[in-house]
């Protein structure tokens, strides 16, 4: 996530160390979820990802991991398309 972020400031020309609602929570909570919904699914994922850590072998442990970035990336732009609808319905 923060890496993600860093990335995006950049990508904006923007400093990295300004804070903004560009992290996953606050996306989240802009798409309507409670801060008990983000923490429990934020606990969830933490697990998922654990056991597959635990339960595989080295060459398994890389494609777990590459499989979490990619979830995570494309969790990131359904969020950012969601929230884009979400301010154009505002807008208009």
């Amino acid at each position: 996530d923060a890496l993600w972020v860093i990335l995006e400031r950049i990508k904006a020309r923007e400093s990295i160390f300004n804070p903004d609602g560009r992290h996953i929570h606050h996306r989240l909570l802009e798409f309507g979820w409670s801060q008990r919904k983000i923490t429990i699914f934020f606990c969830i994922t933490t697990m998922i990802v654990g056991i597959a850590a635990l339960g595989t072998h080295a060459m398994g442990k890389a494609l777990a991991l590459l499989l979490s970035f990619a979830l995570i990336i494309a969790a990131f732009f359904y969020l950012r398309v969601i929230v884009l609808k979400k301010d154009k319905k505002q807008v208009l």
